[in-house]
């Protein structure tokens, strides 16, 4: 997806985000919140969705043919891997969300779980500056909780 400024900052500001990556592209939603009352009650303020049309979602396990992923980063101002990739970026970068599954080693492997990662790739000027940038990983038994399908 294109990077813009509007971009930049709402990866720097939002509160949440969720990563939907097949079926025909990516969507990255990033959600504002707002607190009512002083209660602490937290309700939705704004939503903003970008939309990107790659798809890229691999396996380390080639019995393993996944097609989509869903990343969904709560308190997403406070992740640290996320508010470093929105450092990195400026206006007119390409930013593409991809997620890889099974990148186990023989503990997770022989214990039957399941190591998945979202990654991002920044591209500037047709110059590739960020080949594989880690910013979640999940480790699941292979259920309906897994982020990688």
């Amino acid at each position: 997806m294109k990077v813009s400024k509007e971009l930049i900052r709402d990866l720097k500001k939002a509160e949440d985000a969720v990563i939907r990556i097949g079926n025909g592209g990516t969507d990255l939603s990033l959600t504002y919140r707002e607190k009512k009352n002083g209660r602490g009650w937290i309700k939705p303020e704004r939503e903003v969705v970008y939309k990107d049309e790659n798809v890229f979602v691999s396996s380390f396990d080639h019995d393993f043919e996944p097609s989509r992923a869903t990343w969904v980063l709560l308190y997403s101002n406070q992740c640290d891997n996320l508010q470093l990739l929105a450092t990195m970026l400026r206006p007119d970068d390409e930013l593409y969300f991809f997620a890889r599954a099974d990148n186990n080693n023989d503990y997770v492997r022989n214990a039957g779980l399941h190591n998945d990662e979202l990654c991002a790739q920044v591209r500037r000027k047709e110059k590739l500056i960020v080949h594989r940038y880690v910013i979640d990983t999940q480790i699941c038994a292979n259920n309906s909780a897994r982020n990688i399908k």
